[in-house]
């Protein structure tokens, strides 16, 4: 099966399809549950532990050759199977956009066009790269950059054409969230369902880059 074929196609086969339905109602129950202050905000912050857990199996099992989506992880140890993947996950953001953050509040409203374009760039190219290596890897000091950057470059094209696929997916979900606007309960279930569908896909696309860039990464 062609490698982006497959990425489009992973959520809908096998048991892909009952962790997406699963997801999207878990989903949909932060985004309602965002509604009421205190208790919400515990409710999303455990259920956003928990989205980068699935995330972060399913990059570990499309790397290793699993075909279709696995099961839910298990929730053992809170800390562990929740928060750390949570931690890691902010770790990699705070890495990756950090410079974009931090001109823009030194620069304020004289911040240039073109600088927070390229820092935009930057920390969108690199993001996906360093979370595989932590993924992979199993330690935060995986997303540095003496890490990264040789790993982008040696993932070549793959790593690139796999980009621009996951940005036309996301791209098209901001496209459904402005065309939802005014739908409200509709418009949550809906973008439940395409929010987990882009989280499935985005973990597929990067087990996959490692999966067929295993040799040339030689992370292991």
């Amino acid at each position: 099966m062609n490698i982006f074929s497959d990425i489009l196609s992973y959520p809908f086969r096998g048991s892909g399809k009952y962790i997406l339905l699963i997801g999207a109602i878990l989903s949909l129950v932060a985004d309602l549950a965002s509604l009421a202050p205190l208790v919400g905000g515990i409710a999303s912050l455990f259920l956003f532990g928990y989205f980068c857990a699935v995330y972060f199996k399913i990059i570990e099992s499309s790397a290793v050759g699993g075909k279709e989506a696995p099961e839910y992880p298990e929730l053992s140890n809170l800390m562990e199977d929740v928060f750390w993947p949570m931690l890691q996950i902010i770790g990699v953001m705070l890495v990756s956009f950090g410079p974009l953050w931090g001109y823009l509040i030194f620069a304020g409203k004289g911040a240039l066009p073109w600088i927070t374009v390229a820092l935009t760039a930057l920390g969108t190219l690199y993001a996906p790269m360093a979370i595989l290596a932590v993924v992979i890897l199993g330690y935060m000091g995986a997303l540095s950059p003496h890490i990264v950057f040789p790993a982008i470059v040696r993932a070549g094209w793959l790593y690139l054409a796999t980009l621009v696929l996951l940005l036309l997916i996301y791209g098209l979900q901001g496209l459904a969230t402005h065309f939802l606007a005014g739908w409200f309960i509709i418009k949550f279930l809906i973008l439940a369902i395409v929010s987990m569908y882009c989280l499935m896909a985005n973990g597929r696309a990067l087990g996959l880059i490692f999966r067929e860039r295993r040799e040339a990464l030689n992370w292991l």
